[in-house]
């Protein structure tokens, strides 16, 4: 029996009228658990609360099989592989997490709705659209970006490459898909 460990995530593609890109997760937390809610806050910040009986189980891997018993009495049954690149559940490739290094983050960063993350090497981003962004300071740990905004609030997001090649040319934070832009 495998162990079940880590964050793999799955970044999709989805046309719905305009382009929708979505990161999927598996958690998989200490002694068996497994998680489908995004781990918000960082990883290391995974709040059980969250859980509800369709979220939130037990799981195996082995023989093929990967199966999750859900909180609320639901079983999850699918194939499993794994390869170099992830496991693959149900045929769906889904790859570890990877956390971003203080050298690949700085850069400007957008998403489909207009949103952008503007980081600098020396530790001063902003957020917001073209017209109107807020400024402040962040600090960078494993899957945590901590933002601390000018004005004194501090949200901790999570964080992570979303996509398989270097450079890394897409993150996901809170679980909203930015690519990085020119």
């Amino acid at each position: 029996m495998i162990r079940c460990a880590g964050f793999s995530i799955r970044v999709e593609v989805t046309a719905f009228g305009s382009r929708r890109v979505d990161a999927k997760t598996w958690l998989f937390l200490p002694g068996q658990r497994v998680s489908r809610v995004y781990p918000f806050g960082g990883t290391g910040a995974f709040d059980p609360s969250r859980c509800s009986g369709d979220t939130c189980g037990n799981c195996e891997i082995g023989g093929g099989k990967f199966v999750v018993a859900f909180d609320g009495g639901r079983t999850l049954d699918w194939t499993f592989a794994a390869n170099a690149e992830g496991i693959s559940l149900d045929g769906q490739l889904f790859r570890p997490a990877r956390t971003m290094s203080g050298a690949a983050l700085p850069g400007r960063w957008a998403e489909d709705s207009g949103n952008v993350y503007t980081f600098d090497s020396n530790g001063a981003f902003s957020f917001g659209t073209d017209h109107k962004a807020l400024p402040g300071t962040y600090r960078l740990q494993g899957f945590a970006l901590s933002l601390t905004f000018a004005d004194g609030e501090v949200r901790r997001r999570t964080i992570f490459a979303a996509s398989a090649t270097e450079p890394v040319g897409m993150i996901s934070v809170e679980g909203e898909v930015y690519s990085r832009q020119q």
